[in-house]
């Protein structure tokens, strides 16, 4: 016979919105970082094979340069200058 897993499953009744909001942030509160990560993790990786998506997905990391022109500054000076008084 397969192994059964239990699960733990906790309901509570909130009778505002104010109060449901307050039991959400409760129950987030128990989680460390890193078992938020590993939950959003899983539910990423569930969203993505509902979507066909084989592979793991890798961070991006694009980038891009600005490049600005070079032009004479008029005044025989750089961008700053003095103000005389």
């Amino acid at each position: 016979m397969a192994e059964e897993k239990k699960r733990k499953v906790t309901l509570r009744i909130a009778h505002s919105w104010e109060e449901a909001e307050r039991l959400d942030d409760d129950w987030w509160e128990q989680f460390t970082p890193d078992e938020k990560v590993a939950m959003v993790w899983g539910l990423t990786l569930d969203y993505l094979a509902m979507k066909g998506v084989t592979d793991e997905p890798r961070l991006q990391r694009s980038f891009c340069r600005i490049k600005r022109p070079r032009c004479a500054v008029s005044g025989g000076g750089g961008a700053r200058r003095r103000i005389s008084q």
